[in-house]
């Protein structure tokens, strides 16, 4: 099989399928370290956003039961 013809089939697979092999294949290239480390970074990032945000009073902070409420529809 060849190169092209592998692509090609590839292709023809539905989305989530192609999200997958291509998740697979990225496995392959990159160094699961690094891809962690990148991982790790990003989450911190985000962290010291949300931080700095309820430091300078841009974020309302609210109690769990609320937050709950909210995700889940419950009203105990």
């Amino acid at each position: 099989m060849t190169r092209d013809l592998i692509i090609a089939e590839a292709l023809q697979l539905p989305q989530e399928d192609r999200r997958l092999l291509a998740d697979k294949l990225r496995d392959t290239l990159e160094d699961p370290a690094a891809r962690q480390a990148a991982i790790d970074d990003a989450h911190y990032a985000e962290v010291m956003r949300r931080c700095k945000l309820i430091d300078e009073g841009k974020m309302e902070l609210i109690p769990w039961e609320e937050a709950e409420a909210q995700i889940f529809g419950t009203d105990d």
